[in-house]
């Protein structure tokens, strides 16, 4: 896990920095784009979570979300698309 000072304000014009985490799961079954797809879909469902980068190299999903989010909850919705994390 590693936390993320974003400086950039929203589109309505907020200047305050926001204290963002991102969290890394390595899950050995992803290799398309379908599989980047259905992630992004299931954990962008999760309130808080605002990034989702899947790397089909590494097999790493890094989530970028606010803090309001739990490990358990990143790993269901992981789960929820379809893959295991590993170990």
């Amino acid at each position: 896990m590693r936390l993320v000072v974003d400086r950039g304000g929203s589109d309505e014009g907020d200047d305050r920095e926001r204290m963002m985490v991102e969290q890394s799961y390595r899950v050995p079954d992803v290799s398309c784009d379908h599989c980047i797809r259905a992630l992004q879909s299931e954990l962008l469902k999760l309130g808080g979570v605002q990034a989702v980068d899947v790397d089909l190299r590494t097999k790493i999903v890094t989530v970028k979300h606010d803090g309001a989010v739990t490990d358990g909850q990143l790993r269901a919705g992981i789960e929820e698309a379809g893959y295991d994390v590993a170990a």
